[in-house]
C-alpha cells in the first residue's frame, strides 16, 4: 500500500505565499485553494499512491500549549486572506474524497508522524508532502519526504530518501535533524526555534554556539 499524507497547513501556506493574491468577482480570496489543488495533482502523480489523507491543525491549544504557555508565541497569526480560504479548501477536498486527518490535542505534525510509524511499521511505503522542513526527521526506509518549494506560482518538490538525506547531511542521522537545524542551520538561515526550545535550551545554545567558528558565531550575534 501506498500512503500519501499532506500536511494540510504546511501546503496551504505555501500556495498562498507562492501566489500572488487571486479573488473572485464578489471578492473572495482563492490564491490558496488554487495552489493546493495544482501541487495536489502534482502529487498524485508522481506519487500514485493507494489512499490520501490531509492533516491539519486545530485550532484548539495542543498538549504542548498547555504544557508550557509560551508555545509558540512568537508565531505570527494566520493571514485573514488565508484563514477566510481554509474552510473552502477542506469542504473542497471532502467532496473530491479526500480524508481529512486532525486530532484535538495534537498538530498535523504529530499526525504525519503517526502515519509515517504506521506505514513503516507495516512495510508499506509512505509519502509525506510538507513544506516543513522538520519533518526530514522522519525520513526512513519505508518514508519519502516530498518537501514542497513554490516560488512565483511555480511548484517543485524534493523527495527526501535515507540516500539523499545522507548525501546532504552526512554527519546527521534523520532522528537528530531538528537538532542540528535548531541549533546551527537554522539559525543562520533566519528560521529560529520556537519561543520554547529558546526558552528552556539558552544554556545548551551558548554551548553550541562558543563551539562554533568565530565567522559564524559572529553570524548569529554571539560574539
Amino acid at each position: 500500500m501506498r500512503l500519501l499524507v499532506i500536511d494540510g497547513n504546511s501546503i496551504a501556506n505555501r500556495a498562498f505565499y507562492g501566489i500572488k493574491l487571486l479573488t473572485t468577482k464578489d471578492g473572495r480570496y482563492t490564491n490558496a485553494i488554487f495552489g493546493f489543488l495544482n501541487i495536489l495533482l502534482s502529487l498524485l502523480k508522481e506519487c500514485e499512491p493507494d489512499e490520501v489523507a490531509v492533516a491539519f491543525d486545530l485550532k484548539a491549544p495542543t498538549f504542548r500549549h498547555k504544557m508550557y504557555d509560551g508555545y509558540k508565541a512568537t508565531r505570527h497569526k494566520m493571514p485573514d486572506e488565508l484563514a477566510a480560504q481554509m474552510p473552502v479548501l477542506k469542504e473542497l477536498l471532502a467532496a473530491l474524497g479526500y480524508r481529512e486527518v486532525t486530532a484535538e490535542g495534537w498538530e498535523a505534525d504529530d499526525i504525519l508522524g503517526t502515519l509515517a510509524a504506521a506505514c513503516a511499521a507495516r512495510q508499506d511505503d509512505c509519502f509525506l508532502a510538507t513544506g516543513d522542513r522538520d519533518s526530514l526527521q522522519l525520513v526512513g526506509d519505508r518514508v519519502t519526504v516530498k518537501l514542497v518549494i513554490t516560488k512565483s506560482g511555480q511548484t517543485t518538490s524534493t523527495n527526501y530518501t535515507p540516500q539523499l538525506f545522507q548525501a546532504e547531511y552526512p554527519e546527521v542521522l534523520p532522528g537528530f535533524y531538528c537538532d542540528k537545524k535548531n541549533w546551527i542551520a537554522a539559525l543562520l538561515d533566519g528560521d529560529l526555534p520556537d519561543q520554547v526550545l529558546r526558552d528552556l535550551c539558552a544554556q545548551s545554545y551558548r554551548l553550541v554556539v562558543s563551539k562554533l567558528p568565530k565567522y559564524v558565531q559572529r553570524e548569529l550575534g554571539g560574539s
